[in-house]
């Protein structure tokens, strides 16, 4: 079952973000900061959801509607590896 989000990140237009998702067994977590910002639970906590559907498969992104997306240096790893960012990013 879906459990809704604890709060809703309202992020500024023109600015660079950095999303982290962490998928453990059927609990999710997301956390959003801006660029630049190291991740840090308490400030950066978006939510945190339990969904039991997905046992493996592909990552996606969506929009829908009139939300606007771009999406830059996406990385996926194995809980534990270290991040490494391929291209600094522009404006």
């Amino acid at each position: 079952m879906e459990e809704p989000i604890e709060k809703a990140a309202i992020p500024k237009l023109n600015v660079w973000y950095r999303m982290k998702f962490i998928v453990e067994g059927q609990k999710f977590t997301c956390l959003m900061a801006k660029r630049g910002e190291e991740f840090d639970e308490a400030k950066h906590l978006v939510g945190t959801w339990k969904h039991k559907a997905f046992k493996k498969g592909a990552i996606g992104f969506r929009e829908s509607g009139t939300e606007y997306s771009r999406y830059d240096n996406v990385l996926a790893t194995i809980v534990g590896v270290n991040e490494t960012t391929a291209v600094k990013p522009r404006t």
